[in-house]
């Protein structure tokens, strides 16, 4: 049995599991190291703390002395448990099953992954206009809604391609069988068929179950890294059987005039790097990723991107809906003048009441600023701005809402008995207002 006298010292340990699971040429996708760079210290010593993992007392730990730790104490318990070898597969697959599914890094999993639907499909059509294709929004082509996007490329002969974009805030069992068959239904419309997908949907479906899938519906995967900026081509597609000319050029009739990105001529318009060396080969994946040190020095060190919606965000009411009263509220820096924030509580008067208990009214104008709704069963949620809320705003909203009464029912529950708005704390929830909603 391995002791923790002959395990590799704590400085070594990440270069030894990467060694093992030949990191330097496998490419994994969820970055544990993100997740525990985007971790709070409290929240990684709480997760510690209740796995029984040893650490000598120091006052002041940095996030990558935690992770050794971490990595340390389930490397000694894999090598000595032949049955998590044969549940995991590696350590790596251990580790980062152990992290991902505990609760104190659900929040931070999805802050590293998050990217809004209009995002993702942002990201992949900046980079297939880069590659010389005319992108067009095909999600009214039909009544059903169901292809995302529509490639289409002449080489001089005529290629296309039907796009299916799901986030991991989308992806469960259900949305992810019912995606396959919609991409079975409509394989007919276009030579080859695509899905684009983020790494937490690959790590709650299953990369190895993701790939044969794929394979064997012959679709083409992508995965978008919205942390490291990062396309991955996993899988190459086939041409797809059901392919019929005839039914391709009526779903093109139906396409929007103009694409929603056209091919690029004088410059590449996309942020996110594709390592076509290493796509295309399934092999060459793994679900989880360690970094060496000088990569994760450089995640630590990378400057932080400015917040989308800082510059026209002015104001957020979190409203429980049946009293009325808001329960949070948050006001941007910029927003100094104390008659100008009592004027954004009249108007969320004036907006609650306008709107009553509808669900309908999701958009207002109030003397110069926009107002941006989401309902819930529970809560109501307006979001004031300077500007209109664009459609990647607009999903934000709406996933911030379902994530706050998912997650703080129960302090929820407690505020409509007690009328006690300390329950739900600022230093909770702030920071969860700001990474989705990205202001």
């Amino acid at each position: 049995m391995l002791t923790l006298k002959e395990a590799p010292p704590l400085e070594q340990i990440i270069e030894t599991i990467r060694k093992n699971e030949n990191l330097d040429s496998i490419a994994g996708l969820v970055c544990l190291n993100s997740l525990i760079i985007n971790s709070s210290i409290e929240e990684i010593l709480k997760f510690i703390d209740k796995k029984g993992i040893k650490i000598p007392t120091k006052k002041v730990y940095t996030r990558l002395e935690l992770l050794r730790h971490i990595c340390l104490h389930y490397y000694i318990l894999y090598i000595n448990n032949e049955h998590l070898q044969g549940n995991f597969g590696s350590t790596l697959n251990y580790i980062g099953q152990e992290m991902c599914r505990d609760e104190s890094f659900e929040l931070y999993l999805y802050s590293i992954d998050f990217l809004s639907k209009q995002d993702l499909i942002d990201a992949f059509s900046d980079w297939c206009a880069d590659l010389g294709i005319s992108v067009y929004d095909a999600r009214k082509v039909n009544d059903e809604n169901t292809v995302d996007l529509y490639l289409v490329r002449r080489t001089p002969l005529l290629r296309t391609e039907t796009v299916f974009v799901r986030t991991a805030h989308e992806m469960d069992a259900h949305e992810y069988e019912r995606t396959l068959q919609l991409i079975r239904n409509t394989s007919k419309y276009a030579t080859w068929n695509v899905f684009v997908t983020t790494p937490l949907a690959v790590y709650k479906i299953g990369l190895e179950k993701m790939v044969n899938d794929m394979e064997q519906a012959n679709v083409w995967l992508y995965i978008i890294d919205p942390i490291r900026k990062n396309i991955h081509g996993i899988i190459k597609g086939k041409k797809s059987k059901d392919y019929d000319s005839d039914l391709r050029d009526k779903f093109i009739e139906g396409l929007p005039r103009e694409p929603i990105r056209a091919q690029t001529r004088l410059k590449d318009i996309s942020t996110f790097e594709f390592n076509e060396k290493q796509s295309y080969s399934p092999d060459d994946y793994c679900t989880f990723d360690l970094l060496d040190v000088l990569e994760h020095d450089r995640l630590v060190s990378a400057p932080e991107e400015e917040s989308n919606y800082s510059q026209i965000f002015r104001n957020l009411m979190i409203i429980e809906r049946k009293s009325g009263v808001p329960i949070f509220s948050y006001s941007s820096e910029k927003v100094k003048d104390q008659i100008l924030f009592s004027g954004f509580l009249s108007a969320m008067d004036d907006f609650v009441s306008q709107i009553g208990d509808t669900t309908s009214l999701k958009e207002i104008n109030y003397k110069g600023f926009y107002v941006q709704a989401a309902y819930g069963k529970n809560v109501k949620m307006a979001l004031f701005l300077s500007d209109q809320a664009n459609n990647s705003l607009k999903e934000r909203v709406d996933f911030l809402l379902e994530y706050f009464e998912t997650h703080f029912s129960e302090e929820i529950k407690q505020f409509r008995a007690s009328g006690d708005t300390s329950l739900l704390k600022d230093d909770i929830i702030l920071p969860i207002v700001r990474q989705f909603l990205n202001i």
